[in-house]
């Protein structure tokens, strides 16, 4: 994969993820630890606790607590990920091109 050079400077972090990225061959990454995601926490009428990741459509998870809550949103993203990569792999096999970006 080239790096196109861009108009903005890169920070030290963005270059750390594009050498990484770069390094991966003709593989591809989908996990990265640095990353992050926002969920959305919503009280339920029985006292329970859903979260959902807006980024990553029908990553739901629920707990009787906010904590629970937010520890089995964390399971899920990770199980939602997974899958991703999966059919990622299968897409590959099937001859389509796979391309990483970093934004």
């Amino acid at each position: 994969m080239a790096v196109v050079d861009s108009p903005r400077k890169l920070t030290p972090l963005q270059n750390e993820r594009v050498k990484r990225i770069e390094n991966l061959g003709s593989g591809f990454l989908l996990y990265n630890p640095d990353m992050s995601y926002a969920v959305v926490l919503e009280k339920n009428e029985d006292g329970g606790w859903t979260a959902t990741c807006p980024v990553l459509p029908g990553c739901i998870s629920e707990g009787d607590t906010k904590a629970e809550a937010l520890d089995n949103i964390e399971d899920a993203i990770h199980l939602y990920l997974r899958a991703v990569k999966k059919e990622l792999a299968v897409l590959k096999r099937q001859g389509k091109q796979i391309a990483q970006v970093a934004v």
